[in-house]
């Protein structure tokens, strides 16, 4: 009688801890490597008059982060482009080049639109390669909030759809 209780219990435990096991994975949402591909614009869901700063991850597993336009507020570093993987919630990062913008003036910005005091007028886009590229050794945490939008640590970052892409006049692997 004991062993005839002790099988009808396993027979009736097993398919219950299987599907409270198998539900508790469904719930973990990890971006996949697949999903990640394409570009991610920060803090806009479309793309309008431009993009803002934004990631743009291709399927060979190369990476650049444009930060706008290279002449907003002064900034020197427009651009920087490596290598990326992703391991579960993860992203890790090898930078392998950074875009500069050498010489120019700054000036007033004439726009109120933009957003920014200072711009760089003139000046040259110079590429500069790292010298000994390593793997970052901080991650960058990606949560999924929802399809198309996910957490970069603490940014907001929304993928643009193939429409926008078109708009914006953007090409690649993606």
């Amino acid at each position: 009688m004991f062993f005839y209780m002790k099988n009808l219990l396993w027979m009736v435990l097993l398919p219950v801890v299987l599907r409270v096991s198998g539900q508790t994975k469904k719930d973990i949402s990890y971006l996949s490597t697949k999903d990640l591909i394409g570009v991610w614009e920060r803090d806009s869901k479309q793309a309008g008059n431009g993009l803002e700063q934004n990631f743009r991850f291709f399927s060979d597993s190369t990476f650049e982060v444009d930060f706008t336009n290279s002449g907003e507020d002064a900034r020197d570093i427009s651009e920087i482009r490596g290598t990326y993987r992703v391991v579960k919630e993860l992203l890790y990062l090898t930078i392998r080049v950074k875009v500069v913008t050498e010489g120019g003036k700054i000036a007033v910005t004439e726009s109120s639109e933009s957003g920014n005091i200072f711009d760089i007028t003139g000046g040259a886009r110079k590429e500069i390669p790292e010298h000994n590229p390593a793997e970052l050794p901080e991650p960058i945490l990606i949560t999924v909030v929802n399809k198309g939008k996910i957490m970069l640590n603490n940014e907001t970052y929304y993928k643009l759809t193939r429409e926008d892409l078109k708009k914006e006049g953007i090409e690649g692997k993606f």
